[in-house]
């Protein structure tokens, strides 16, 4: 099997040293007898600036590897949503493994797999959640008699009649003004100046 090992030293974490993370990572892929990849980075997992991490990512989308091994889950995700998406966006259509080593998280066994299922259910849970929070607070919203979505665009109506005028055509006259074709026909036609001959 062949592995990549991935590593992050976090910028916060004065006087760090990755080797913290790679020499038991090396160990856990000397004893499992597996070839293995080093991928380290020296950013924070917020930034999303992680060109080893997506260098990885890449060579993972070729199926370069059989394995993702990390020391620890917060050096490979920023959040839960994160982790899901590299273990059941990335990794399991796939069929490469995950191992993080401190947390005892193998997939190749069926332990293993059963925290990784939970995980994914735990982030549909999280995602179901918040879009019912979501959606409650529209119909809310709605009842109060708030509008819901963007801002009416204020268009000087008047300019949009006579430029339609002069040209006979709504997508000049939306040039003219400076407004999307559809908003302009609508406008147009709410106030039954839109001709029957339309373009």
């Amino acid at each position: 099997m062949k592995a990549a090992v991935y590593a992050r030293v976090s910028t916060y974490d004065k006087g760090q040293e990755p080797l913290t993370q790679l020499l038991p990572l090396r160990e856990y892929c000397d004893r499992a007898g597996w070839d293995y990849e080093e991928f380290v980075d020296y950013q924070s997992g917020v930034d999303g600036k992680r060109p080893e991490f997506n260098q990885m990512l890449l060579r993972i989308k070729r199926r370069e590897f059989d394995v993702l091994v990390v020391w620890k889950l917060d050096r490979l995700a920023r959040s839960l949503h994160h982790l899901i998406d590299v273990l059941h966006g990335e990794l399991k259509p796939r069929n490469i493994q995950f191992i993080s080593i401190t947390e005892a998280i193998d997939t190749t066994t069926p332990a293993g797999e059963l925290v990784f299922n939970i995980l994914g259910a735990m982030a549909q849970f999280e995602h179901d959640l918040i879009a019912e929070r979501v959606k409650a607070g529209m119909d809310r919203a709605r009842k109060q008699g708030n509008r819901i979505g963007r801002p009416k665009r204020k268009i000087n109506y008047k300019r949009l009649l006579v430029a339609y005028r002069n040209t006979g055509s709504v997508r000049a006259a939306a040039r003219q003004v400076g407004i999307n074709p559809g908003i302009a026909w609508n406008r147009l036609n709410e106030h039954g100046d839109l001709r029957k001959q339309g373009d």
